[in-house]
């Protein structure tokens, strides 16, 4: 096949180009430093109705809940730092002088987190959502379906179970 002359210069640039590129890609080569990850960091009050804030950041692998919240809000911290007691000023109503029964849950990756703040570490791709709501609602919600297609994206704490044990048939 012959190709017009002044095409030829133009014909090689973009073959170099693709080469270099398919190169990079078997070298995966990342958008982000070793040694970080990217969350989000989602803070909603009564259930999700009114957002505080909704940030995508990049924290060190093996940090936790609590390193990634700090990175996006005011907190305070109760019982030693392991309890949130207050995000960008909204406070617990178990602290102090308050008589409400609100409080900070933490959900990750839609389900609601049976470690501490301090103890759940952020994997790749986390959503980690604060949710201020009141206790008298329900004392256990486990998951959020408005999370969808979490936890069967991201898992929880990298572990994904199954879609049925998730459901209950009744």
């Amino acid at each position: 096949m012959w190709v017009k002359q002044d095409r030829l210069p133009r014909t090689i640039v973009t073959a170099l180009v693709l080469v270099c590129l398919f190169a990079i890609g078997l070298s995966g080569c990342s958008t982000q430093p070793s040694g970080e990850i990217e969350v989000r960091v989602i803070v909603t009050q009564e259930f999700g109705s009114e957002l505080m804030l909704d940030e995508s950041i990049t924290v060190s692998e093996g940090s936790n809940a609590m390193d990634a919240l700090k990175q996006v809000a005011e907190i305070e911290t109760a019982y030693g730092g392991g309890f949130v007691n207050a995000i960008n000023g909204v406070r617990s109503g178990y602290t102090g002088s308050h008589s409400t029964k609100k409080d900070w849950f933490i959900i990750a990756n839609g389900i609601l987190t049976n470690t501490g703040t301090l103890d759940y570490t952020m994997h790749p791709g986390d959503i980690e959502r604060w949710d201020f709501h009141n206790w008298s609602f329900s004392h256990f919600i486990p998951a959020i379906i408005g999370h969808f297609p979490e936890p069967f994206l991201h898992g929880y704490e990298e572990k994904s179970a199954p879609p049925l044990l998730y459901t209950r048939v009744i």
